[in-house]
């Protein structure tokens, strides 16, 4: 695995624990991201390739091993502060996730990076074709809604939570995310509204179906769109739904 995925969360780790006086160092904080990510030392996480392929997948997911990362601290460097160093990696990992690889304590709670995979996917079909995702219009639209003028409301925390607020829109707005059980791993599954450029639309399904590929990793085997053009999302519990899904993906 690339040392881009860890070594922005370490050095955000290691600055936030410098903070509040807990001593380690940043070679011990990637000990514990690979721990993390359910390997027993840095080495065997970088000579991780997925497997089977010629290429990286396009996602990654990743259900952070918390205990195994417990337990390496100590093991590196006997301390009472293990869960809370593993605590702040953590931290620093969701804050670094990206639809190219997210972290999960477990599969009930999707973070914001998952949702984005899925509207990317969407996004990418054919019936989105010439369709733009104005992410930055989004954002300014709102900072200007709410700043009225006022340089108060311009900080950095609130520019933040606004784009959070404006990442799930647009052409692509998913109100349901769900995880269950699958052959070959685990089966996400997402559920919104679309809106192409001709400005006609309907319901959208993403289905994105990730493979196993150790206890903790999950790799992005195929993902399915589905278009209902013309239907509303609020009678969607009403109908029942068989139909092709074209796939991406492998």
């Amino acid at each position: 695995m690339p040392s881009p995925i860890y070594s922005r969360p370490v050095f955000m780790a290691h600055d936030a624990l410098s903070s509040n006086n807990i001593n380690t160092t940043k070679g011990h904080l990637r000990e514990v991201v690979a721990a993390l990510h359910g390997f027993k030392s840095l080495a065997s996480m970088q000579a991780e390739e997925p497997p089977h392929r010629s290429a990286a997948p396009q996602s990654t997911a990743v259900i952070l091993d918390r205990r195994l990362a417990v337990d390496r601290c100590v093991t590196l460097m006997p301390t009472d502060d293990a869960e809370r160093i593993v605590q702040e990696v953590a931290r620093a990992l969701f804050a670094t996730a990206s639809p190219g690889h997210f972290y999960l304590d477990k599969w009930a709670d999707l973070p914001p990076a998952v949702t984005q995979m899925a509207r990317l996917c969407a996004l990418a079909q054919p019936e989105m074709s010439g369709t733009v995702d104005d992410l930055e219009g989004r954002v300014l639209a709102s900072l200007e809604h709410f700043s009225m003028g006022s340089e108060v409301v311009r900080g950095a925390a609130n520019e933040r939570i606004l784009r959070s607020l404006s990442a799930n829109g647009g052409p692509i707005v998913l109100h349901q995310a769900g995880s269950d059980p699958h052959v070959a791993g685990r089966i996400l599954s997402f559920i919104g509204e679309y809106t192409a450029v001709s400005g006609k639309g309907g319901i959208v399904h993403v289905d994105a179906i990730y493979q196993k590929a150790t206890a903790a990793i999950y790799y992005l085997h195929s993902v399915g769109v589905l278009f209902r053009p013309g239907e509303n999302y609020f009678q969607f519990y009403e109908d029942s739904h068989e139909s092709e899904y074209s796939f991406v993906g492998e």
